[in-house]
């Protein structure tokens, strides 16, 4: 249409008129025929219509082939059946009624009006290169609209613009037909607003769609199934659903897209570059790839096969229920709800340098994680970090893939709780491993085939066991509970063997660092239920080193004929511990007593065991330890006040006030009353004068060292 014929249906659409106020509406019936449309005898009455500014016309066209000869207004169009074909270009001005039929050739079919398409169940058809433009409102319903390419690879297929408002109702579709030749497509312009409506109805548009407008989908489904470059508006309510299932589509950087209700992609690739604001997604084929912005999903994320990758950070803050595909790309997947990954026996992927963190509750079940290395040293492989608590139940494993390159890894965050559970299952994990948190074993074997590098949190076997083929490097942290290891380990960390059975089992070499730390509890004479103890099957004699703490419970008190072995070595032992040596003397942790400590080739027991024996209670405040506090003891603790050295019956080193209240306290007590015996009265303690004194006295001591 030229410049000027829009400039006039402009003015005569502000005045508000029609075709019908420059004079009559003057209907005319196309005959059947094939012939042209200035042909006057095969319209009925005679005579083609051609708005002449007397008159004004109302065209139907029931069946027959009329042929544009040359260019056409009218005022309105009904097309029943038939074919409307031609080179030349028809305008119509109030209103189209198409019910049946094809429009094909070429030239522009321009309606500035309103125009329904409805064939009751039928089919309608666009045909040639024929460009249709809809200036006003258009409503579809019933029908199916078939365009076809043109069967030339040098003519283009027919375009449909939408410069209005385009509504579907129902289950009418936009089919592609034909493929060869030059490819169909819908633009819907920057003024148009395409709508889908229609509560468990789909349209599928399998021809190109192109939106710089605005697409709605109101309720129903908006199926895509082949190309489009958008820069328009993607708006889903919470009734209705955008699918992809085939073609590559680019939302470009000015476009946007906000769904209440579902994205889903099912097929081809999309790809968003613009704003996006997602509640419920659905990914089951196909790729969706995000880009270089930051976005984040709202509600529930399925995804069950295809790819999905984004160049900057994604936030899920809903649920996430993976059981196929791959996600990758760059920046930082952050999984804030819950995760479920379960594949029914088959696998997942991770590739690329994606960072994943999972915050919420993770389940992991019937699946192998794939995770790849990148295969390039400069660019750093996959990392999943564990913030929340992270279960797996069964056989699945983490299974490293690619070892060229950057290396995939496994961190389990100081906040983290990472749990293996499932009986007679194992889980491999073959990317490096590294735990800040909490690791506990429940059930079945937690097996790592790459490194584990622990700096802190706690490594907990309640039952399950670990298998290593590389030695646990235990750096920090603690090691406990009751379980097997099958593998060496590399302990600076606490290793406190506890729990039902009390047995914590090294099936290789243990090697302890200068800060390690054994560290038991006793609250029986019976070994692995009355106390824990550590076994050492290595082939390398175990040489001692770090600290030995224990601590009684349950208010059991040893006596001096039991003996505690509490740690057992395949090998003698050698080393030493730092803070007491073989036939030394180790305080409780709760100063409760004392037991003789024995180890090595000098051992009176096997050399190759760490016993504890000869319990000596602790009788507080027993500085002389004759068996009872008294006078004898002030005295005791008034000629060491302020120096260094650690009084008898005291594991704390230094003498000061603290000293002096605890023989005030226990003042008058036995070794029989201190066990729950009768006591002496506390009120003969004699009193040095006042507490300034008691400091003045120290202050002045230490002046004088």
């Amino acid at each position: 249409m030229t410049t000027t014929a829009r400039v006039v249906l402009a003015v005569i659409a502000t005045a508000g008129w029609t075709s019908s106020t420059c004079g009559e509406l003057l209907t005319r019936t196309w005959n059947g025929g094939d012939a042209t449309w200035s042909s006057d005898d095969e319209w009925s009455p005679a005579g083609a219509p051609n708005n002449n500014g007397a008159d004004t016309f109302h065209a139907v066209v029931p069946t027959g082939a009329a042929l544009l000869d040359q260019d056409i207004t009218i005022s309105e169009l009904s097309v029943q059946g038939g074919t409307i074909a031609g080179g030349n270009s028809l305008t119509v001005l109030d209103s189209l009624n198409w019910s049946g039929g094809r429009i094909g050739g070429e030239g522009t079919l321009t309606l500035a009006g309103a125009t329904t398409i409805d064939s009751s169940g039928g089919w309608v058809e666009l045909a040639g290169s024929r460009q249709v433009v809809t200036q006003g409102a258009t409503t579809v319903a019933g029908t199916t609209l078939y365009i076809n390419s043109s069967g030339d690879d040098a003519v283009p297929g027919p375009v449909w613009t939408n410069q209005g408002a385009f509504a579907v109702t129902d289950e009418s579709d936009f089919s592609l037909q034909n493929y060869a030749g030059g490819q169909p497509s819908f633009v819907n312009h920057a003024d148009g607003v395409f709508t889908k409506s229609g509560a468990d109805t789909q349209t599928d548009v399998s021809v190109v769609f192109n939106n710089d407008g605005t697409v709605n989908v109101d309720s129903g489904t908006l199926a895509l199934w082949n190309d489009g470059a958008d820069g328009g508006a993607y708006n889903v309510a919470s009734g209705g659903r955008l699918l992809m299932l085939a073609g590559t589509r680019a939302l470009g950087g000015g476009s946007s897209l906000a769904t209440a209700g579902v994205l889903q992609v099912s097929g081809g690739q999309l790809t968003i570059g613009g704003t996006a604001t997602i509640n419920e997604l659905v990914i089951d084929g196909g790729a969706l790839e995000f880009g270089d912005t930051p976005y984040s999903v709202t509600g529930p994320v399925t995804f069950t096969s295809g790819f999905w990758g984004s160049a900057a950070d994604l936030t899920l803050n809903s649920s996430l229920n993976w059981s196929g595909g791959r996600i990758g790309g760059e920046g930082t997947l952050t999984l804030a709800g819950a995760t479920t990954i379960d594949s029914s026996g088959g696998w997942v992927e991770l590739p690329g340098s994606r960072q994943v963190v999972t915050q919420g509750a993770t389940t992991v079940s019937g699946t192998t994680l794939y995770v790849y290395s990148t295969g390039d040293d400069a660019v750093p492989g996959p990392v999943w970090t564990n913030q929340g608590a992270f279960a797996v139940t069964d056989e699945s494993d983490f299974s490293l893939q690619n070892y060229a390159g950057g290396q995939p890894s496994f961190v389990n965050h100081a906040d983290g709780v990472f749990t293996k559970s499932g009986a007679d299952t194992q889980t491999d994990v073959s990317v490096v491993f590294n735990n800040d948190g909490t690791v506990n074993v429940d059930s079945g074997t937690l097996a790592f085939s790459n490194s584990y590098l622990q700096t802190g949190g706690t490594l907990r076997l309640n039952g399950g066991a670990v298998a290593a083929s590389q030695p646990l490097e235990l750096q920090g942290g603690a090691l406990e509970g009751h379980g097997v290891i099958t593998g060496d380990v590399s302990n600076n960390a606490v290793i406190s063997p506890n729990g039902p059975s009390g047995v914590l089992t090294i099936d290789g070499d243990l090697t302890l660092g200068v800060n390690s730390l054994i560290d038991i509890a006793v609250g029986g004479s019976t070994a692995g239920t009355g106390y824990g103890y550590l076994t050492e099957a290595g082939f390398t004699p175990l040489s001692l080193a770090g600290a030995l703490a224990v601590t009684l419970t349950g208010e059991y008190t040893p006596d001096a004929l039991s003996t505690f072995v509490v740690l057992r070595s395949n090998e003698d032992l050698t080393g030493a511990l730092t803070n007491v040596a073989n036939g030394g003397r180790l305080y409780t942790t709760d100063d409760s007593g004392s037991f003789l400590v024995s180890y090595g080739e000098s051992s009176p027991f096997n050399n190759r065991h760490l016993v504890l024996s000869s319990f000596v209670p602790i009788l507080p405040g027993d500085y002389n330890d004759d068996g009872r506090v008294d006078a004898a003891d002030y005295t005791v603790w008034r000629d060491n006040l302020g120096s260094g050295v650690s009084l008898t019956n005291d594991s704390t080193p230094g003498v000061g006030p603290d000293d002096y209240l605890r023989w005030r306290n226990n003042f008058g007590r036995t070794d029989d009353s201190f066990a729950g015996g009768p006591s002496l009265s506390a009120g003969a303690a004699p009193e040095p004068g006042c507490w300034p004194v008691l400091l003045a006295l120290l202050a002045l001591r230490r002046r004088r060292g």
